[in-house]
């Protein structure tokens, strides 16, 4: 932005009448411009000298985005040990983490902070020097007015959460929801390598505490406290491996390639013998496109299997959804929960500008397993329309309209959808 102000201020100065020559002196105002942008300019390397980043982004699921601050030092001490601190807040969220070690980067970037294999393959660290990382993480998360889709029937049986009427609003007295806040802590060792461009694999070990805390107002209605996680503060042991094939041609808004992202997570209950499972997942996605990249064809699969440990349950907090932006998006943020997620997405996109693309979406899905009253009771279909503010590789802004068995829903996001 900064130097975007600054562009613009110096083709104003020299606009017309305003040349060698000109036979007129520049306005007063001509070069005021300019003078602000650099003094902006001035005061942004200094502060990214210091190695402080300002930040605009999603801070987690559901919760919108808000600003932050990212700290980043790749090499404080001389060697390769690295540190990366992030702070972000909106008035649903608070975000801290911290990173300390050999944190996968680019030279001159800044490490996305949503450590993810994803965010790395399409454009990975540059030399063999940089393929492989290793660093301890920590991380706090406190979100606000999460929503767990619940309803309860005669002497308190729990059963779904069912909707009535042609359109579907997120408070409507309709919506049989419980509201809740989460706090999630957590302490890993991660490690990984990078093979080659668009493959690579990661380990993560570490411990997690989950606390839920729900409306006091709410947190006697019948059948909830049966829900396994509600009102609930449990810590975790927790091991997980990533491996991801990545062959887009662009991460955030790709027109070709494929990429398949497999994970295998135990969680084992610290301290109680309730909580423990082991899940698989496998996300697949291809894109085909035109040679002038115009139309664009994207498709997606994923599907989730979660296998509680011997005499455990899997709690509601760490359940696989459905809704939201990115899975049937003619239903709010977490409205499907289960033990087992399947859900499928088409889109074709069309490049109408150079800035603006249109696109016709399907979903469909089902999650199933667990306290059945939070799944889907089968097979669950959205259709709709998209309209997206683009850059050459990404997706700035996209708003949305989604059709479904409980009514339309429209909505933005900051992000792209797969």
């Amino acid at each position: 932005m900064v130097v975007a102000l600054a562009a613009g201020g110096v083709v104003h100065a020299q606009g017309p009448g305003l040349g060698p020559g000109a036979g007129a002196a520049p306005s007063p105002s001509a070069f005021k411009k300019p003078e602000i942008a650099e003094k902006a300019e001035r005061i942004y390397r200094k502060i990214t000298a210091a190695g402080f980043y300002p930040t605009m982004r999603g801070l987690a699921a559901g919760t919108g985005i808000g600003p932050g601050l990212t700290f980043w030092k790749p090499r404080p001490f001389g060697g390769p040990i690295g540190i990366l601190g992030t702070v972000g807040w909106n008035p649903r969220v608070l975000l801290l983490e911290a990173r300390l070690g050999r944190v996968p980067s680019r030279p001159g970037k800044i490490p996305d902070r949503r450590f993810t294999l994803e965010a790395l393959t399409t454009d990975p660290p540059e030399g063999p020097n940089h393929r492989w990382f290793v660093f301890l993480e920590a991380r706090r998360v406190d979100i606000l007015d999460n929503r767990l889709y619940f309803d309860s029937g005669p002497q308190g049986a729990i059963e779904p959460a069912r909707f009535t009427g042609t359109r579907f609003l997120e408070d409507s007295p309709d919506a049989a929801t419980a509201h809740f806040d989460v706090e999630i802590d957590d302490a890993d060792l991660v490690g990984g390598y990078h093979f080659r461009r668009g493959l690579a694999a990661s380990a993560r070990v570490g411990y997690v505490t989950a606390e839920t805390a729900f409306d006091p107002e709410e947190a006697a209605m019948p059948g909830l406290p049966s829900i396994p996680g509600v009102n609930d503060n449990s810590d975790f042991a927790r091991l997980q491996l990533d491996f991801i094939f990545d062959r887009r041609d662009v991460r955030n808004r790709p027109h070709r390639g494929v990429l398949l992202h497999g994970t295998w997570l135990r969680m084992d209950q610290r301290g109680g013998t309730l909580y423990g499972f082991d899940r698989l997942e496998l996300d697949a996605r291809a894109f085909v496109s035109t040679r002038s990249r115009r139309h664009t064809l994207a498709l997606r699969l994923i599907g989730t299997r979660d296998e509680p440990g011997a005499g455990r349950i899997v709690p509601f907090y760490y359940e696989q959804t459905l809704g939201g932006n990115h899975t049937l998006r003619s239903y709010p943020i977490f409205r499907f929960r289960g033990t087992r997620r399947l859900a499928f997405s088409a889109e074709y996109r069309f490049s109408l500008l150079r800035f603006l693309e249109l696109a016709a979406f399907y979903d469909g899905g089902k999650v199933s397993g667990g306290i059945e009253a939070l799944g889907s009771q089968g097979y669950r279909e959205s259709v709709g329309a998209s309209a997206r503010w683009v850059s050459e590789k990404d997706v700035i802004l996209r708003a949305f309209g989604a059709c479904g068995s409980e009514g339309w829903r429209f909505s933005g996001s900051g992000t792209f959808s797969f």
